[in-house]
């Protein structure tokens, strides 16, 4: 079964559609609060492969660190307005 997630987070809606629950997901965003946001939605629809970095530097280093294209995330969810971006 495929499974739908939708996402609102100011005014914007983000709609996931993934073949299984268990796929790899990073988010990037810098803001607290929506990442906790991102925790409790994922958490509730039983995503547990999430990777959250507070920064994109973090979350690139993560990425060219990895050895396995398996690794890779299926989704990367970012906020695009911050610093260094």
């Amino acid at each position: 079964m495929t499974h739908a997630l939708i996402l609102v987070l100011h005014s914007s809606i983000v709609v996931v559609s993934m073949a299984s629950n268990k796929a790899r997901v990073l988010v990037v965003d810098d803001d607290q609060e929506e990442q906790i946001i991102f925790k409790e939605v994922f958490s509730e629809q039983n995503y547990h492969s999430v990777l959250y970095f507070d920064s994109a530097q973090g979350a690139l280093a993560y990425l060219t660190g990895l050895h396995s294209e398996a690794l890779f995330p299926k989704l990367i969810i970012s906020d695009i307005n911050m610093p260094k971006m």
